[in-house]
């Protein structure tokens, strides 16, 4: 029970499990690579002041692909570059004054690091009540959706298995 995901990550990872496993490898690289560079493109085309200068767009290009939990991430298949990539598109979306696509990509970060649902607290704090109902529909909906994938009482297991106290400490290569 170390490292499970959440019953709806099943949507995720599903179909991955259709494929052999060299081609499941293949694709999660070419799709990590892909959200690596969408984080890149994301932030400095969109992410950044208009105003900042090209030396400025090369650091933050640079920070990103010389940044060690990104590579240890792609090295051992970890879905932390995706993760950062739905959180970078969820937080350009809030400062263009959108609601609903940013959250569903704070729900599918949620899904995949369950950690990461205090965001939820903080925008409680931040009196951003629509974006915290938008992203609580999508976790709903997600959940539904998985339903097909995981039954009922494995997703009752799971939240159950997660609700009690795991005696589980943090180690030093944990990326999360």
């Amino acid at each position: 029970l170390f490292f499970m995901y959440p019953p709806a990550a099943a949507l995720l990872y599903l179909p991955f499990g259709l494929l052999s496993w060299p081609s499941a490898w293949l694709l999660h690289q070419v799709l990590s690579h892909a959200a690596l560079w969408a984080l890149v493109g994301l932030w400095l085309w969109r992410g950044l002041p208009r105003e900042a200068a090209a030396e400025e767009r090369l650091a933050v290009a640079a920070m990103i692909l010389l940044f060690f939990p990104v590579y240890y991430a792609l090295q051992i298949g970890q879905s932390e570059p995706l993760i950062l990539c739905l959180l970078t598109g969820s937080l350009i979306g809030l400062r263009r004054g959108r609601e609903a696509w940013p959250a569903l990509c704070l729900a599918v970060a949620i899904v995949l690091k369950l950690f990461l649902g205090l965001l939820l607290l903080h925008y409680a704090l931040r009196r951003r009540p629509r974006y915290v109902l938008w992203c609580l529909l999508w976790l709903g909906l997600l959940s539904a959706a998985a339903l097909p994938a995981v039954p009922w009482e494995a997703q009752v297991a799971y939240w159950r298995r997660v609700s009690s106290p795991l005696g589980i400490e943090a180690f030093y290569d944990n990326q999360s």
